[in-house]
């Protein structure tokens, strides 16, 4: 590992811990942001929170105790268990949004806080089991936990991420064209009445346009991220082609540092509220 690239992580890793627990702590704390969206977008922070905080101490350990395999080890469940939960997690979101914005009136009958709830559970109980299936053969010979090891890791990642992709690309691709068709319809409408009563002020919206660009948004910064992922997992398993360790840990590293900035900055009600901190900030 050059100095140049533990440097760079390091950096990513401090904006990815700050920014996520930022959102955190504005979700927590703001009783206007308690939604049930907000929830899975709290969740999604909190696991991608745990990328950061693992790579920064990973890094750590790696370049100290690289003799120590158990450390090394526990490392590896970490790894498998933060990346998979924010897999998770952000299909979790991205079905949210679909349903929020593809069957709006059906959307609170579907999607109740206690079923939300749920989700999230299961959705880290599935992240922390899948993650303890190593255990099962670690009391092997060393040999043959190795091998167990360099077929489980990549053979579980490359489910989740084509799993993912599955539910991703086609949710992405629906809600888009639904916020295009909405949004012709909607400026037809609006210059209909412009033009029948030039003098009366009234105007009909669209649907949730930051619901809409948050979804599209973290979508395509996700299967960027995950692409060099999906690769390196695709050359462990086969090992006919060349992938860069080090750029795959950026990239998903990058991708949980840049997740909390585009909820700050594209979802209207986490927006706002950073807003008036801000505001708050500078006035004292």
């Amino acid at each position: 590992m050059s100095l140049w690239f533990g440097i760079v992580c390091w950096i990513t890793s401090t904006i990815a811990i700050v920014g996520n627990a930022s959102v955190i702590y504005v979700v927590l704390t703001r009783e206007t942001l308690r939604s049930t969206a907000n929830i899975f977008i709290s969740s999604l922070a909190a696991s991608d929170l745990g990328v950061g905080v693992w790579t920064v101490v990973s890094l750590y350990f790696a370049t100290h105790y690289k003799s120590n395999e158990k450390i090394l080890e526990v490392f590896d469940y970490l790894h498998s268990i933060f990346f998979t939960a924010s897999v998770l997690n952000l299909c979790l979101m991205t079905v949210d949004r679909y349903i929020a914005i593809a069957f709006p009136y059906k959307y609170l009958a579907v999607m109740t806080r206690g079923r939300v709830a749920f989700q999230v559970v299961f959705s880290w109980l599935v992240a922390i089991l899948t993650s303890l299936i190593p255990l099962l053969w670690i009391k092997g010979e060393q040999e043959e936990v190795e091998k167990a090891n360099s077929v489980f890791y990549p053979t579980i990642s490359l489910f989740f991420v084509l799993t993912s992709y599955a539910i991703l690309i086609p949710a992405t691709l629906h809600v888009y064209l639904i916020t295009k068709r909405h949004y012709h319809r909607i400026n037809a409408v609006n210059l209909q009445l412009k033009f029948n009563h030039a003098n009366l002020h009234i105007s009909f919206r669209s649907i949730d346009i930051s619901s809409c660009k948050l979804l599209i948004i973290a979508a395509v910064l996700f299967i960027f991220c995950y692409s060099a992922q999906l690769w390196q997992e695709i050359c462990d398993l086969y090992g006919n082609c060349s992938s860069s360790p080090d750029l795959t840990v950026f990239l998903l590293l990058l991708n949980s540092a840049i997740n909390p900035f585009v909820y700050a900055l594209h979802k209207r009600d986490i927006k706002k509220e950073f807003q008036s901190i801000f505001k708050h900030c500078c006035n004292c």
